[in-house]
């Protein structure tokens, strides 16, 4: 096990009452998987410190991409988590023309061309977990309201953006990849 809570592990923006749960974080490694991450003890350690709550949404980056999951329950320092998607599963999806906001976590493949699927606006609260699950191209997301900028690049396999749906449209709320992440422009 490789993780270090003060350097693998970050909070995404500003929260005001961390206790309450349904706070957003980040765990990184570039030394493990998801999976071995899962079973690895990080989530336990961070619970066991009191850096997570039940209801709390942790987005995963390991050396084989990333996955959004929820805390579902803690006991005796032991966490039990979920997929954190409206359906249990992740939508899978080949070079999109659209990205789909049915679903909580959305898994894109590029083929060589390169693909500049849309994104509609969601209800307001709605989150949302993009990941590049395979590069064969870069992907170019353009949203039809986003708070601050107007594309998301995702140029390799890894790379994962959360956002969050505002009465102003999507806000990037985390992000991350195995070397720079998405380039949100």
């Amino acid at each position: 096990m490789a993780f270090n809570i003060e350097t693998d592990f970050a909070e995404v923006g500003s929260h005001s009452n961390k206790s309450d749960g349904g706070q957003s974080y980040t765990v990184s490694s570039d030394a493990d998987t998801l999976g071995a991450m899962m079973v690895s003890g990080y989530l336990d350690a961070l619970a066991t410190a009191g850096k997570i709550n039940v209801q709390d949404n942790i987005l995963l980056n390991g050396t084989d991409g990333a996955q959004l999951v929820m805390v579902k329950s803690i006991t005796a320092g032991v966490v039990v988590v979920s997929k954190a998607d409206n359906t249990g599963i992740a939508l899978a999806v080949s070079n999109p023309s659209a990205i789909a906001i049915t679903h909580r976590s959305v898994d894109m493949t590029s083929a060589s061309a390169t693909p500049t699927p849309s994104l509609a606006d969601g209800a307001i609260g709605q989150l949302l977990n993009i990941t590049m699950v395979v590069d064969d191209g870069d992907i170019v997301i353009t949203p039809a309201n986003g708070l601050g900028y107007s594309t998301i690049t995702f140029a390799d396999a890894g790379d994962s953006v959360q956002l969050e749906m505002k009465s102003g449209g999507w806000a990037v709320i985390g992000q991350g990849g195995l070397s720079t992440g998405p380039v949100v422009a």
